[in-house]
């Protein structure tokens, strides 16, 4: 089935920022100014999409991935559903405003729905960082303010992140 991508409310506790949920995750933009210089596009003849692409259109009912699960389930994405799911992550990333060069942050618990969302990020041209799931051990104000400070440092434009962190 076609995978529907929804906009949702606002984050309040992170300044300038909005939310839009996609399947279950959401997408937080922190607009942060960088001094860096801006990134090329098509700097790579060869891309790690265009590897995916070629297993999706050279082997589509190979599996991809297996996904196991704690109760011993396991989710098989074959190379055909995957990609389509992913260029379907990454036309809505870049719907929204997602850039070649961004670098969007996935903080999500272990979940099947990640591998199209990562490739999501890189079919958008973009660049995934993938970030620990805070604990119960972490202070949710503690965690803010790593992922503020780790935005102004490092050049952190999005993150992607499951619905259960808005309250965070």
């Amino acid at each position: 089935s076609s995978q529907s991508w929804m906009v949702s409310g606002g984050l309040h506790r992170v300044p300038q920022s909005s939310i839009l949920t996609a399947s279950g995750f959401k997408i937080l933009s922190i607009q942060v100014t960088r001094s860096s210089t801006p990134k090329q596009e098509g700097e790579l003849k060869i891309s790690l999409w265009h590897r995916w692409m070629y297993h999706a259109e050279n082997s589509p009912e190979r599996d991809a991935i297996v996904h196991w699960c704690a109760d011993g389930q396991s989710i098989r994405w074959r190379w055909r559903k995957l990609v389509g799911e992913a260029q379907r992550a990454g036309q809505y990333l870049r719907s929204q405003g997602v850039r070649a060069g961004d670098v969007c942050a996935i903080i999500v618990r272990h979940h099947p729905r990640f591998y199209p969302l990562y490739m999501g990020v890189v079919a958008a041209g973009a660049l995934p960082a993938v970030l620990p799931y805070p604990n119960s051990r972490l202070h949710p104000d503690k965690f803010i303010e790593g992922l503020v400070g780790m935005s102004h440092r490092s050049g952190l434009d999005w993150i992607l992140t499951e619905a259960s962190l808005e309250p965070v």
